[in-house]
C-alpha cells in the first residue's frame, strides 16, 4: 500500500517530469473499472456478504446519478471463498485481464498480504477497507473513528480503551467464556493474547493495546465517570 503523500511526491514528480500521465488513459466515455475481491463464501461471509451488498449498492447509486467525473463504473466482484488462494488468483486476474483502475479486497491481514504485490506491481490502487487488522492502523485511532462514527453509544469509551481499562486478561477471559456463542471465530484474537502473554494487561500494568500514562488513565476515568453521571441525572 502507498501513502497518497509518496504517490504525489515521488510517483506523480516523475511523471510529470517525464511528460507521461501517472495512471491508465482511458477514452472520456469509457467506464471506470472497479475490481473487488470478497468472502461471500466460506467462513468468513459473515463479513463479506455486506461488503459485496454494499458494493453493488454503492456503484448502483453512483451509475444512477450519473457516475463518477461523468462516466459510468464498471463493477469485478468475485468471491475468494475464504480462500487466500483464490484471493491470489483473482487478484492476478483483476490486474491482468480485466485491467481495473482500482481495486477493494481483503477482510483478514492474510489476506491483504497475498494480494497488495499483485496490485502494486500492477501499478493498481488498491483500498484495504478494514477499520483494524494487522497493525493498518493504531488502538488510538480505531477508538477515534468508533466514537465519532458508528458507535456513537461509545462515544466516551472507545472498544480498545475498555479492554486496556478493565484489564487485557479479563477481556481475553470474557472472549474465551462466550465467544464461541456470539461469533464464527476459531477463539479469541491472537493479537489478545500475546498482550496477555506479554504483560500488557492494559492501564494496570501501563500499557495494552496502546500505552497509558498516568495522566491519561485518569483523565479516561474522569471523563467516564462524568459521563455516566449525566445518564443517571437525566434517567438513563
Amino acid at each position: 500500500m502507498i501513502s497518497r503523500r509518496t504517490l504525489l511526491n515521488t510517483a506523480g514528480a516523475t511523471a510529470v517530469l517525464a511528460g507521461v500521465p501517472l495512471f491508465r488513459v482511458h477514452a472520456e466515455d469509457a467506464p471506470i473499472k472497479l475490481g473487488c475481491i470478497e468472502d461471500n463464501s466460506g467462513v468468513l461471509d459473515i463479513y463479506g456478504k455486506p461488503i459485496v451488498m454494499a458494493n453493488a449498492l454503492a456503484v448502483e447509486e453512483i451509475n444512477a446519478a450519473g457516475g463518477l467525473l461523468g462516466r459510468k463504473i464498471e463493477l469485478k466482484q468475485y468471491d475468494s471463498q475464504s480462500d487466500i488462494a483464490l484471493y491470489t488468483k483473482y487478484a492476478q486476474q483483476l490486474v491482468r485481464e480485466d485491467k481495473v483502475d482500482a481495486a477493494h479486497a481483503g477482510i483478514t491481514s492474510a489476506s491483504r498480504e497475498a494480494i497488495r504485490q499483485t496490485f502494486r506491481r500492477g501499478n493498481t490502487l488498491y483500498f484495504y477497507n478494514i477499520l483494524y487488522e494487522g497493525g493498518v492502523c493504531d488502538a488510538q485511532t480505531v477508538d477515534t473513528v468508533v466514537k465519532a462514527s458508528f458507535g456513537r453509544r461509545l462515544s466516551v469509551l472507545g472498544p480498545l480503551e475498555n479492554a486496556d481499562l478493565v484489564g487485557t486478561d479479563l477481556t481475553l477471559a470474557i472472549h474465551e467464556s462466550v465467544l464461541h456463542d456470539l461469533d464464527r471465530s476459531a477463539g479469541p484474537s491472537p493479537y489478545l493474547r500475546e498482550l496477555v502473554a506479554a504483560g500488557k494487561l492494559g492501564m494496570k500494568s501501563g500499557e495494552g493495546f496502546r500505552r497509558w500514562t498516568s495522566e491519561e488513565q485518569a483523565a479516561l476515568r474522569k471523563r467516564v465517570l462524568e459521563h455516566l453521571k449525566s445518564l443517571d441525572a437525566n434517567g438513563i
